[in-house]
């Protein structure tokens, strides 16, 4: 039995996900995502799809804003020896932040160079 660590968050991620449990060699001991999140106008404390499934399978969660910071998932992770990783559609805050901005500031350069001709 091969174990292994599944990292993801959207929903796209969830086919993949279901996918992997029918592999009758392959035991998903744990999924990494990220923190439930305000979503909607009512901001209601929505969790990410991955760990809707997951709980539905009886599979363990675990959730942080920071791979790289987070000591208790580094000691958990580590306590469950993984043989390996599957990573996702796993996106930290961070890069999101980093996406939108490069992406109003990709506009905001096509504006100026409309403006220019």
């Amino acid at each position: 039995m091969i174990n292994a660590v599944y990292m993801a968050t959207p929903e796209i991620a969830v086919n993949c996900l279901q996918k992997l449990l029918n592999f009758n060699d392959l035991n998903i001991q744990a999924v990494v995502t990220q923190p439930d999140r305000p979503c909607g106008r009512g901001k209601k404390l929505t969790a990410p799809p991955v760990k809707d499934f997951a709980l539905a399978h009886n599979i363990e969660v675990l959730q942080t804003e920071s791979l790289k910071n987070d000591e208790a998932l580094k000691s958990k992770l580590r306590e469950l020896n993984p043989d390996f990783f599957i990573t996702f559609a796993y996106e930290t805050k961070q890069k999101q932040y980093r996406t939108k901005h490069a992406i109003k500031s990709n506009s905001k350069i096509k504006k100026d160079a409309k403006k220019n001709y």
